[in-house]
């Protein structure tokens, strides 16, 4: 097949009788374009962008006690 899909795969991949939602998170789909492909046509990828935005302004507690005892800042 042409996105690299074994013929059989790919037929019950188009007629599984999942809608489009759901198939846009399948295997199969991750197998047939993988994220370079979007990458290449310029897209950006959300997760990526996500895990930019939202970065830790101060790094986590590190002392399993520091909550519960109070010895740390709040």
């Amino acid at each position: 097949m042409q996105r690299g899909l074994d013929p059989e795969r790919a037929w019950r991949s188009a007629y599984n009788g999942g809608g489009p939602w759901w198939n846009a998170g399948a295997s199969h789909m991750n197998d047939a374009y993988r994220a370079a492909f979007f990458v290449q046509l310029g897209l950006l990828s959300l997760i990526e962008l996500h895990r930019h935005l939202n970065v830790p302004a101060e790094p986590p507690y590190t002392d399993p006690y520091v909550r519960w005892c109070g010895r740390g800042k709040p």
